[in-house]
């Protein structure tokens, strides 16, 4: 009688052995949610002022995880004058982006539906005109318009400046709670605008198995409240060992950088913030924040 050999058993590769034994990492899930009242102009001759809704609002509620990426969408935007309209979003944890203001010049536009995302190729044309029955996609846009600047959405009960000018402020935050679209006609004499809805898409990382926990972020050295100097040096940490830094400045997208940062500014107010991120991918939902002037020299 043969005998039967003995199966060998074949060594998987050490890094295959622990991608296998590591806990699946749930993919980003998107959700779109929507509010069709129509809005425009409550003041005036329906020209200028506050919107009829003011905030128009959209309520999110039971996700569970961190925002990665946020989009507003206008459906159905058109004005006589759409340099006129100024427009910021605001998020559950009190984050102020403003998504256009002084765009397009004063050519009337009419049904175009406006996607702002900061992964958009191009921002909105600045004296226009802009096309009409258009399907695109911009960054946040804000030019310097008429006096009075900056832009003030506060009349009405609307948020106070100063405001940022990309999404990516959102990221890192819970998506539950109140988004609020405030738009404005900020100069009478034209038919204002009128949006038909809007939308707000987010991109939402469920927690993972392990970490959720997200560090905290901590400005350790930074400029005088008041200064003549037009570079400030920022130190910072984090409360996890090994993680990784973003930074904005004055409202900007966040970028990856590192302690110590050097920035240089014109005079003027100016504002910083930062956040890390640990090795588990929690990024801090506040960031640490700081903000100075830079003075004329005599």
């Amino acid at each position: 009688m043969r005998k039967r050999r003995a199966g060998r058993f074949r060594a998987l590769p050490l890094a295959l052995l622990l991608v296998m034994l590591l806990p699946a990492i749930a993919r980003a899930e998107t959700h779109t949610f929507l509010n069709t009242a129509d809005l425009y102009p409550s003041g005036g001759a329906g020209d200028v002022g506050p919107a009829n809704h003011y905030p128009s609002t959209i309520v999110v509620a039971g996700l569970s995880g961190t925002v990665t990426k946020a989009t507003v969408t206008l459906i159905g935007y058109r004005s006589a004058s759409p340099d006129d309209t100024d427009m910021v979003i605001t998020g559950p944890n009190g984050q102020q982006v403003m998504l256009m203001s002084d765009v397009c010049g004063s050519t009337g536009i009419q049904n175009d539906n406006w996607t702002f995302d900061d992964s958009a190729q191009t921002f909105m044309s600045n004296n226009g005109p802009c096309a009409n029955y258009e399907e695109a996609s911009f960054k946040p846009s804000n030019y310097l318009g008429n006096i009075p600047e900056p832009d003030d959405l506060s009349p009405g009960g609307g948020p106070s400046p100063p405001y940022v000018n990309a999404m990516s402020f959102f990221n890192g935050a819970s998506p539950n709670g109140a988004w609020s679209l405030f738009v404005m006609d900020d100069s009478a004499g034209f038919s204002g605008f009128d949006i038909a809805a809007w939308a707000l898409t987010l991109e939402v990382q469920p927690p993972s198995a392990g970490d959720t926990a997200p560090p905290e972020t901590t400005i350790t050295k930074g400029p005088k409240d008041k200064t003549k100097k037009k570079t400030a040096t920022f130190e910072f940490s984090s409360s996890e060992p090994g993680s990784t830094f973003q930074c904005s400045l004055d409202g900007g997208a966040f970028e990856s950088c590192s302690s110590p940062h050097e920035v240089k500014v014109k005079k003027g107010k100016h504002s910083f913030a930062v956040r890390a991120q640990d090795g588990a991918g929690n990024l801090d939902p506040t960031p640490a924040t700081s903000s100075w002037k830079v003075k004329q020299k005599h």
